[in-house]
């Protein structure tokens, strides 16, 4: 009988050791294992009939390496009142997956979100998922958009470093200015004034309607914000509270250390200790704070003692209770490869782009490219893999714009996300959650599908043959005792495929059995989540018109004849490669073949001798040249017991494989291998039950470039698509090989992300010309 499979995930010791006299370090006991997921879409704004395709990546949280253990991952599509519209269920293998939606006719114009994660994620509060806003337009709405106007209204907030003001010393104070769609507004900027309006400081935000000052506040006064919004004035009073007596929390950094200091001020009476910790969501670090009659405790940490990415630090009394905590970002850990140069050579159809990376011996990789029109509109992405990896899950908030912070890193945007995560406040982790010991987890971490099949009328001895599918080789269970029910693991069916059960009778006939089957992924799961997206951001003061747009959907209608010649030439390819793959005789089998039973087929097949005996109930077979019994596989399982295959049913059997020269049997009249397709053939008689699986998993199919009237059109250099490239691997030598359809495009940028098996990132913005 079939083994469970027993999937063990990395959960976390507790263990301590002391670093220092005043620093320990200890792993979070109760966190579990934890993984985030991050999608490549081609695009972000799609026309009715065009393909979105997106590669996923599956990243371990703790070793920011893709992950060896997802299997399951599901994506979703919702329409502005949150409702799918579209879902499926992809196989994740090395932590990638390729996959697509099809943008059908009957979706609205209007934004939609598109969302991919694991049921296993459903179990935490971060946003491990990955969630992106899309737009999906039509001729109509594009014909009769309007310019828009922006709107006067801001919403600025001034958040303290350490969510609160203290009384005579230097408070340094995040600013975030939105607009009415939770859109930060650009380089505005503003006064600081106390009370009597006297001058304080200044300041001044950056694209992203984000920046900082500092000042010392009096807790005796109030202080308000003057922000020049476009000639027109907006007064707001600035409410965080001023503490009289208290600490506070700061950070910096110079080129080698993160600066931690932590301040009270001379009224300040130190009557108990302090802790500083620091942690990753994996380890925690504690520092024990002695001011030593002193107002001012700093400690230098050297980034290469902080973990990559995100470390929070918290400041807690003696009572462990938060005081302040500040989100840190260390990027020395981070390393982004980006190629040195791009070679291209012109060949009928497409162009070939070779791309060098200066690093060499890169192990497993993947690089996913999106090639659109130079001057294209369509690719307006808020993320990308380094953002949504290391930053986005250790964070309450929405981060707007995440792209632009691990585009090209330098001192401005170190500075510029520096000031994000000040306005960030407090981290997606609980204090308490951290450290207790947690129950078992609601949803469970999924490989494949699993199937009980429950026997109402349960004999002495039983056997059952479960067929086999695309992902998944048959496997007879076999049980010497009364069985109410069993069950089995790992089922990957692809696009509807159907199970197959059939019951095993004395003599290897096979019969309908009696059963109901139970499977543990029923439906497609939905994800609760807290995070809203904002809205897209518009293209003020523009106005589109594109007069050849109506007929891009008229000419895409021949998609479907498209796709039924490839889906011949792709199955013609199929069959050749199983012909060229073996080394014997391969016969796909015909409508008449599969009525027969495999002792009447094999028998006419030189040099087998085959036939049924109804005396032994067992299938008879043997080699002319020798005499002796073959070696006989079904769906790549040796067949030990031939009374299996006495009047076998060929409905289901797509192709046979006669090696009868091999030496690699045991019985020594050669091999015989059988391979059954149950999703492309119905067994003709009632020996089988037929039954659905409730979600299927789709598979990858290739990606459908539209076709365009004018390729010189605004419309094709704005939204037109020139080719995405999914699954591309980076050689030993450091060198990308692309065939791009070169569609009639002059000059195309290509977008492209991926990661490697040591958590190298791979991100990178080429405009080439196809020239």
């Amino acid at each position: 009988m079939k083994k469970p499979y027993l999937l063990i995930l990395p959960f976390i010791v507790l263990f301590v050791s002391q670093i220092t006299n005043s620093q320990t370090k200890e792993s979070i006991s109760a966190n579990q294992y934890q993984e985030v997921v991050y999608a490549h879409l081609n695009k972000s704004k799609f026309v009715k009939g065009e393909m979105l395709g997106f590669t996923a990546y599956v990243i371990n949280k703790n070793t920011k390496q893709l992950s060896k253990v997802t299997k399951n991952l599901y994506a979703v599509l919702l329409n502005d009142k949150n409702e799918v519209v579209q879902s499926k269920l992809f196989k994740v293998d090395k932590g990638l997956v390729d996959g697509y939606f099809r943008i059908l006719d009957d979706l609205q114009h209007g934004s939609y979100t598109f969302k991919t994660y694991t049921n296993w994620m459903r179990n935490f509060s971060q946003k491990n998922y990955y969630a992106q806003k899309i737009e999906i337009i039509d001729a109509a709405r594009i014909f009769k958009s309007k310019k828009k106007i922006k709107s006067f209204y801001l919403d600025a907030q001034f958040l303290p470093e350490s969510g609160h003001l203290l009384d005579n010393v230097i408070n340094t104070v995040g600013v975030i200015i939105k607009d009415t769609l939770g859109l930060g507004i650009p380089y505005l900027e503003g006064k600081i004034l106390d009370e009597n309006n006297n001058f304080i400081t200044s300041f001044k935000v950056n694209k992203n309607g984000i920046g900082r000052f500092s000042f010392i506040p009096n807790y005796l006064k109030s202080y308000k914000a003057v922000i020049n919004n476009r000639e027109k004035v907006v007064t707001q009073n600035i409410d965080a509270p001023i503490y009289k007596n208290g600490v506070i929390l700061k950070v910096s950094r110079n080129a080698e250390n993160a600066i931690i200091s932590v301040i009270t001020n001379e009224s300040t009476k130190i009557s108990e200790g302090y802790n500083l910790t620091f942690h990753d969501g994996i380890q925690l670090n504690k520092v024990v704070i002695d001011f030593e009659n002193k107002t001012n405790f700093t400690k230098k940490i050297p980034f290469k003692k902080l973990s990559k990415g995100v470390n929070v630090f918290t400041l807690l009394d003696s009572n462990n209770t938060q005081i302040a905590e500040r989100i840190f970002f260390n990027h020395t850990k981070v390393n982004i490869l980006k190629s040195e140069n791009a070679i291209t050579k012109n060949d009928r159809d497409s162009v070939k782009v070779i791309f060098q990376y200066a690093k060499r011996n890169i192990k497993f990789n993947n690089v996913s490219i999106s090639v659109l029109p130079s001057q294209t509109k369509a690719y307006s992405k808020n993320s990308n893999i380094v953002s949504q990896t290391l930053l986005q899950p250790y964070v309450k908030g929405y981060i707007e714009n995440a792209n632009y912070y691990f585009s090209d890193l330098n001192d401005k945007k170190l500075l510029d996300l520096d000031n994000l995560l000040i306005t960030q406040g407090w981290s997606s982790y609980n204090w308490k959650d951290l450290f207790e010991e947690k129950s078992k987890p609601i949803y469970k971490f999924e490989d494949g599908i699993s199937i009980k099949v429950n026997i109402p009328r349960a004999e002495e001895e039983s056997k059952f043959l479960i067929h086999n599918l695309t992902n998944n080789p048959g496997l007879v269970l076999e049980f010497s005792e009364k069985v109410k029910s069993f069950k089995s693991t790992n089922y990957f069916p692809l696009d509807k495929e159907l199970l197959y059960l059939s019951k095993v009778k004395r003599k290897g006939k096979l019969e309908m059995p009696n059963v109901y089957v139970q499977f543990s992924v029923n439906q497609i799961p939905k994800l609760f989540d807290n995070y809203k997206l904002p809205a897209q951001k518009p293209d003020y003061y523009e106005s589109e018109n594109y007069i050849s747009f109506s007929n891009f959907e008229k000419l895409n209608k021949r998609e479907e004849l498209d796709e039924i010649t490839l889906k011949f030439n792709l199955e013609k390819k199929r069959m050749d490669s199983i012909r060229g793959s073996s080394s014997g005789r391969v016969l796909f089998l015909n409508e008449a073949n599969r009525a027969e039973t495999l002792a009447n087929y094999l028998n006419f097949k030189v040099p087998f001798v085959a036939y049924d005996d109804p005396r032994s109930g067992t299938l008879v077979i043997y080699n002319r040249r020798n005499d002796l019994r073959p070696d006989i596989y079904l769906d790549g399982f040796e067949v030990l017991s031939f009374d299996i295959l006495y009047a076998f049913d060929l409905s289901l059997v797509e192709y046979i494989n006669l090696e009868p020269e091999s030496l690699m049997g045991l019985n020594g009249g050669g091999i015989i291998e059988i391979w059954t397709n149950p999703k492309k053939f119905k067994f003709q008689g009632k020996t089988t039950k037929e039954i659905e699986f409730p979600v299927t998993f789709s598979s990858s199919k290739e990606f459908y470039v539209p076709k365009y009237e004018n390729y010189k059109s605004d419309f094709y250099k704005h939204y037109g698509v020139v080719d995405w490239l999914p699954i591309n691997t980076i050689n030993n030598d450091g060198i990308l090989s692309l065939n791009i359809n070169a569609n009639q495009a002059k000059e195309v940028t290509l977008f492209i992300e991926g990661i490697t098996d040591d958590g190298d990132f791979i991100m990178d913005q080429q405009t080439i010309s196809l020239n």
